[in-house]
């Protein structure tokens, strides 16, 4: 399955369908094949994971932030950006009857770990900065 710019479900899908060739072996009475490719299968399972967890992934993620008309936008963008963070668009709308700007900054994140934790460090930086922040919100890409 696809869900944005990530598929969701492969590896389930694929244990689905060794599930089922385990299952037809040991149906047709092929119990060496049955047994081997169990053996094959949660071998692939832990190798793969353990690799998986040494490689950088990368993941979008939006973030909204409000800020006084006053303050100059390129300041949050060069905040945000980073080695493990990529801008990849940015919008920026401004109200003049509140004297607020929105910016809306559309990241590419890559993360060895946790999502959520480069996440939380990009909150800190901004709310660390001398930016008067109205308020700073993740949203769903």
């Amino acid at each position: 399955m696809k869900e944005g710019f990530t598929v969701v479900g492969l590896t389930t899908a694929a244990c689905l369908w060794i599930s089922a060739a385990i299952g037809m072996a040991s149906g047709a009475g092929l119990y060496i094949i049955a047994t081997c490719t169990t053996v094959l299968g949660l071998f692939s399972l832990i190798l793969l994971r353990w690799f998986e967890r040494s490689l950088r992934k990368d993941t979008y993620r939006n973030l909204l932030v409000s800020i006084p008309n006053e303050v100059d936008v390129r300041q949050v963008i060069e905040l945000v950006k980073s080695e493990e963070v990529m801008i990849t668009s940015f919008g920026i709308e401004r109200n003049y009857e509140t004297l607020m700007t929105n910016a809306r900054i559309s990241l590419r994140l890559f993360y060895k770990e946790d999502v959520d934790n480069l996440s939380h460090l990009i909150i800190e930086k901004l709310e660390q900065s001398h930016i008067p922040l109205k308020a700073v919100k993740w949203l769903r890409p």
